[in-house]
C-alpha cells in the first residue's frame, strides 16, 4: 500500500496533568506541541474523532474478539481467558489465568497528538484463512523456541486478529519486544520470523524489513527524527511490516514520530505490522518476562530525560500495548533464523 508525503504541522498535547483515572477531574492549559509529523495521514485531519472511545488506547492491543476465534478454532475449550483493564479503562495485556497476574500499562490513554483521524485500511476479504495459517504458523514457530514464555506467543497471536481476520483494519498490530542486549540476535531472529509469519498470511511474502536505529545514533535529534520518518515512509508504502530494531537509541524527540504510526486512530498505515526491538543491559535493569509493565517504566524513564513527561505518556500510550520479553534459549535454531 502507497501513503502520500507529509506536511509539518502544529498539533496539541493533552493537558499536562492528564487524569490519572476515570474518577478524577484535573484541569490545566493545554500546551503547545513541537512540529511532530514531517508527513499527514491518509484521510482527514489529525484529532477528528467521532467519539470519545475513539481516543481510548484499547485497540492496540489483544482483543477479546481473538479469544473467541482461538476458542472456537480449539476444540474441548469451553471458557476463554479474561483481559485486564488499563488505567484508561480497557483492555491491555493478556490475562493468562493461573500462568501470571495481569499487568495493565502504566499510562492512561491520551488524546492523539495530531489533529484529525484517517480512513481505515481494506485489507484482504477472507473467511478467517488467513488468520489461522497465521496461528498455525506462530505454533510451530513456537516448538522451536521452547524457553520463551505462553505470554509472548498468545501476545503475539493476539496483535494480529485485527488485520488477518477482519475486512477492514483502523489500526496498525504493535508489539515491543524486549530482551537483554546480549539476547539481541536472538530476539531479532524472532522479530523477523513474526513479521515474515504474518505477511506470508496475508498474502504478501517478502523479506522481513529492519530499520536499524543504531545507523541513526549520532544524527542530531531533528535529523533522526526525519531520517527515520524517511525509512518508514520507504518501507511500509511497499510492505506490510517493519522491524525498528535498537529502540533504546533513538532519542526521546525522534520517538515522538511513532505516536504517528503506532497512533489507534490516525495512523497513516493501519493494515501493517510494527515491532520495536528493545535492548536492555540486565545488569542495570532486571528483565522479568512475567512483568512487562517493567519495560514500560524502564523506556519512560529514559527519554523522560530529555522529553515532558505528558509526551512520553503519550508515546506509550501507543507504543506500549503489547510489551513481550524475551527469554534466552540454550541454543539458538540456526537454521531457522539464518532464513530471515
Amino acid at each position: 500500500m502507497t501513503g502520500p508525503r507529509r506536511s509539518p504541522r502544529q498539533a496539541k498535547l493533552q493537558p499536562k496533568n492528564y487524569k490519572e483515572s476515570d474518577d478524577e477531574d484535573t484541569d490545566s492549559e493545554e500546551e503547545e506541541s513541537e512540529d511532530l509529523f514531517t508527513r499527514s495521514p491518509i484521510g482527514q485531519r489529525y484529532g477528528q474523532s467521532s467519539s470519545p472511545d475513539n481516543n481510548n488506547r484499547s485497540k492496540n492491543s489483544p482483543s477479546s474478539s481473538f479469544l473467541n476465534f482461538s476458542q472456537t478454532s480449539s476444540p474441548g475449550s469451553s471458557s476463554s481467558p479474561s483481559f485486564n483493564t488499563s488505567p484508561g479503562g480497557k483492555k491491555m495485556y493478556p490475562n493468562l489465568l493461573n500462568e501470571i497476574d495481569g499487568s495493565p500499562s502504566l499510562h492512561k490513554s491520551t488524546p492523539s497528538l495530531g489533529t484529525g483521524t484517517s480512513e481505515p485500511s481494506k485489507t484482504s476479504d477472507n473467511d478467517g484463512t488467513s488468520y489461522r495459517k497465521y496461528i498455525q504458523d506462530i505454533e510451530n514457530m513456537s516448538q522451536e523456541f521452547p524457553k520463551q514464555k505462553k505470554r509472548l506467543w498468545t501476545t503475539v497471536k493476539a496483535s494480529a486478529h485485527h488485520i488477518l481476520n477482519e475486512t477492514h483494519s483502523d489500526y496498525p498490530s504493535v508489539i515491543m519486544m524486549a530482551t537483554d542486549i546480549h539476547t539481541n540476535n536472538l530476539a531479532l531472529c524472532l522479530a523477523k520470523l513474526i513479521t515474515s509469519k504474518f505477511q506470508s498470511a496475508g498474502g504478501n511474502p517478502q523479506h522481513p524489513s529492519v530499520v536499524d536505529v543504531d545507523t541513526l545514533k549520532y544524527m542530531q535529534n531533528m535529523e533522526q527524527k526525519k531520517t527515520l520518518d524517511d525509512r518508514l515512509y520507504e518501507v511500509l508504502s511497499k510492505h506490510k511490516s517493519v522491524i525498528i530494531d535498537n529502540l533504546q537509541m533513538l532519542s526521546a524527540e525522534a520517538a515522538l514520530l511513532l505516536h504517528s504510526y503506532c497512533d489507534n486512530d490516525n495512523a497513516p498505515y493501519k493494515d501493517v505490522m510494527i515491532v520495536l526491538m528493545f535492548y536492555i543491559d540486565s545488569s542495570v535493569h532486571l528483565l522479568d518476562p512475567d512483568r512487562p509493565n517493567s519495560v514500560e517504566r524502564y523506556v519512560e524513564n529514559l527519554w523522560i530525560k530529555d522529553l515532558d513527561i505528558d509526551k512520553v505518556s503519550a508515546i506509550l500510550s501507543r507504543v506500549a500495548n503489547n510489551i513481550v520479553v524475551v527469554s534466552d534459549e540454550e541454543t539458538l535454531p540456526k537454521t531457522l533464523c539464518s532464513d530471515v
